[in-house]
Formats: C-alpha cells, sequence, structure tokens
C-alpha cells in the first residue's frame, strides 16, 4: 500500500492513508513482540540493581571521550573561536577594570 520511506509530496489523503497503515502495522508488531514466544525462558539478569554511579559514570564518560576525540577539526576550531572571543573582550574591555 504505502512505500517504507514515502515522502508525502503527492496528496495529503495519501500521507494520512499511509500514517494509518503504519500504525495499525506496529500496533500489530507491538501486540506480537509483547508476550513470550512459547518455550522461552523467564528473563533474569545477574543483579538485581543497575551498577553503582561510579560504574556508570565512567562508562559514560570513557565513551564520551572516545566520540568527542574522534573529531578534531571541531574542536580545533572551537579553540581558536574560543581563543579569538577572549582576545577580542579582552581588547574592548582591557582598561576598564581601573574604573570600577
Amino acid at each position: 500500500m504505502c512505500a517504507p520511506l514515502h515522502v508525502c509530496t503527492t496528496s495529503r489523503v495519501h500521507c494520512i492513508l499511509c500514517g494509518a497503515w503504519l500504525h495499525r502495522h506496529y500496533a500489530g508488531l507491538l501486540e506480537e513482540y509483547s508476550s513470550p514466544k512459547e518455550g522461552s525462558k523467564k528473563l533474569q539478569f545477574k543483579d538485581k540493581f543497575p551498577k553503582p554511579l561510579p560504574v556508570q559514570f565512567t562508562a559514560i564518560f570513557t565513551k564520551y571521550m572516545a566520540v568527542y576525540w574522534r573529531m578534531p577539526e571541531y574542536n580545533g576550531t572551537r579553540f581558536f573561536l574560543a581563543l579569538a572571543v577572549g582576545f577580542i573582550f579582552g581588547a574592548i574591555f582591557w582598561r576598564l577594570g581601573d574604573k570600577v
């Protein structure tokens, strides 16, 4: 009925129909995946509670730093712009500190 990546430029009615069809499709999938399959085991975890805060922080910080430093052009541009803005503000307000 509807293409998966259909762009709704042809008609508004077609877009509404596609939206309704997609809603019914995903509602059916949700219903199907909401109940466990026959013969499957109950989901169990090793720990009763999540990891402690320092462990979570370390994991998230490590991932953040790995992604952050993969873009050296972005980081270099940010550093250069921060330095330039600092020099501009320093030049504008150079001698105003003595008057306060």
